[in-house]
């Protein structure tokens, strides 16, 4: 789900090939065991060579798992990263007169990337009747965004409390640019650190 549920890899297809690894890599394990073991050899290099087996299979088994909680990683970024600019985008085509999902709309067809995908999802669960809230809420369980998070509540809030839509987006905004350029200021001083 954090990953863009990938169309090439749905659930059924990473289950197999985990499954697949793991197998392979028994058979293997096991083929190495008995093809090395020498009957001059050991016994505890052989016992060894034994329960090495089952922890790179289990390794190997996890390793898709990995692959997906690394691509869901990198898709929060990018999200977090793009929001800003989404939300001056929104601002923007809302103080020109555009209602509120037609800004979302052109956010969502003018990117290209995970938030303008996640944003035609919502904009497409509210075309087909699902209440504009209950689509929000589900965006931000799509993402786990903590700013995305922050910016929802604030839009459900403004419609609740009647607030102007557009002052709201432009505070928003502005509020995560701050926290960008805190993060990238906190990334930069690491740096050193790290060399």
């Amino acid at each position: 789900r954090l990953a863009g549920s990938p169309a090439a890899w749905p659930v059924e297809r990473v289950l197999a090939v985990k499954l697949l690894l793991a197998i392979a890599t028994l058979v293997v394990g096991l083929v190495w065991v008995t093809r090395l073991s020498l009957p001059s050899s050991s016994l505890a290099l052989t016992i060894g060579r034994i329960a090495l087996v089952p922890v790179l299979a289990v390794g190997v088994y996890l390793l898709p798992d990995l692959l997906l909680r690394a691509r869901g990683h990198e898709r929060q970024q990018a999200i977090q990263t793009m929001l800003p600019d989404a939300l001056d985008q929104m601002s923007i085509s809302v103080e020109a007169g555009l209602g509120f999902d037609s800004a979302l709309q052109r956010v969502a067809e003018s990117g290209d990337g995970a938030l303008p995908e996640e944003l035609s999802h919502t904009l497409r669960d509210i075309s087909i009747g699902i209440p504009r809230k209950q689509a929000f809420r589900s965006l931000v369980e799509r993402t786990d965004v903590p700013e995305l998070r922050h910016f929802v509540f604030a839009v459900n809030q403004a419609e609740e409390y009647g607030l102007p839509i557009a002052q709201v987006l432009r505070v928003q905004s502005k509020e995560l640019r701050v926290i960008r350029r805190q993060r990238a200021e906190e990334r930069a001083l690491k740096i050193p650190v790290k060399i």
